[in-house]
């Protein structure tokens, strides 16, 4: 059954990366036009970052092929100019978004087994509230140094 479960996530795998390769001769006209207009003024390539990630953000209202297509783009050039601008959490938000997209049975895989983690790590969460001792005692020091102020003034 692993062995089954491996190679049909390798071909997954595959699948994705034949879909990568796919850029048409349009996109890559309108990225090099990009490119140009960016030595201009390099404002326009943070605009379009910006613009990708609110994109990436709100993928789940386009169908599944020009979400495919679009998560792909994002993943083999967007991530990687955004990384080069050294906007780290752009890209890490984008690799997440488009990875949902590309490959949504391992992101979910993945998401569960996080929440899985953290639920089995952390059972204090759905417990009783602790009472916060520290929270208490700076809120008496205020209380005490008001009055203090009010009883000098």
């Amino acid at each position: 059954a692993a062995a089954a479960a491996a190679a049909t996530g390798a071909a997954r795998i595959e699948e994705g990366t034949e879909d990568i390769g796919r850029m048409e001769v349009e996109e890559l006209a309108k990225l090099r036009k990009l490119l140009l207009v960016m030595v201009d003024d390099p404002r326009v390539f943070l605009i379009k970052i910006a613009d990708r990630l609110h994109n990436m953000r709100t993928i789940y209202a386009v169908n599944q092929v020009k979400a495919r297509f679009v998560a792909n783009e994002t993943l083999q050039v967007w991530c990687s100019f955004a990384e080069q601008l050294g906007l780290f959490g752009a890209k890490a938000e984008m690799e997440d978004l488009s990875f949902a997209v590309v490959n949504s049975e391992g992101f979910r895989e993945i998401l569960n087994a996080r929440v899985d983690a953290w639920v089995r790590d952390e059972p204090s969460v759905f417990s009783k509230p602790r009472s916060n001792s520290r929270l208490k005692k700076n809120n008496g020091a205020r209380k005490t140094a008001a009055a203090a102020a009010a009883a000098a003034g």
